[in-house]
């Protein structure tokens, strides 16, 4: 896979317009030859999920920390892929199908016990799924419903519809669903304040596998994946 650099010159590289690109695979110390989502941090880090293995790269070299069984928490409600989320204690999360494992950014080490950090939070109740916005916010569905650990507030999801994702924006809380509804609540009312679809019930079924949605000035991005 190809990831760009600025700046950064090696032998196998390549530039188009300002941008310079370097191929990096295991050779160069990665974990794997695949690479399952890729994100960069705060701090200028890349953080690349392969299979099973976390790996970082500081601009110069990679290091990598690998998944245990017992690193793992069973999420009931999560069906879709990788997808790391980044909250405002410095934790890493990475959900992969009904899992999330949780590192601590500052060690780079895996948090073996990761209810300790929703008990940490004042959750008791098993999570069912776990969300980070684009503020750093978390929030985690239990008991069927979505709860910000930070306000202790709790705000209802629509019935008989599957949740895949819950972000902040402004005032108001967004929940996407698989058929790609998006329903907004107030933050501070916790009421509803309206639904949309961008398409038809018969289209969505084609694109009901995998959400992410990503901000953008005054709204946001959905990206939708299918069966195939």
């Amino acid at each position: 896979f190809l990831v760009a650099f600025s700046g950064v010159i090696k032998a196998d590289t390549f530039a188009t317009e300002d941008r310079t690109f370097s191929a990096f695979n295991a050779a160069d110390g990665l974990a794997d030859n695949s690479a399952q989502s890729i994100v960069c941090t705060f701090t200028g880090r890349l953080v690349i999920s392969t299979i099973g293995q976390i790996n970082f790269y500081d601009g110069v070299s990679f290091s990598h920390i690998s998944s245990e069984d017992e690193n793992k928490y069973y999420l009931s409600n999560y069906t879709g892929h990788y997808h790391m989320l980044f909250d405002h204690a410095h934790h890493l999360w990475l959900k992969n199908h009904h899992q999330i494992v949780c590192v601590n950014l500052t060690t780079e080490r895996f948090i073996y016990n990761v209810d300790s950090v929703f008990r940490s939070m004042g959750i008791r109740q098993r999570v069912q799924d776990l969300f980070v916005d684009e503020y750093r916010m978390l929030w985690v569905m239990v008991g069927g419903k979505i709860y910000n650990p930070k306000s202790h507030a709790y705000y209802p999801i629509l019935k008989g519809k599957t949740l895949q994702d819950a972000f902040g924006v402004g005032k108001q809380l967004v929940e996407v669903y698989s058929d790609g509804m998006i329903a907004t609540f107030d933050l501070k009312s916790r009421k509803l304040l309206f639904c949309s679809a961008p398409y038809s019930k018969e289209k969505a079924r084609y694109y009901a596998e995998t959400c992410v949605a990503k901000n953008w000035k005054n709204g946001f991005f959905q990206i939708r994946n299918g069966v195939n």
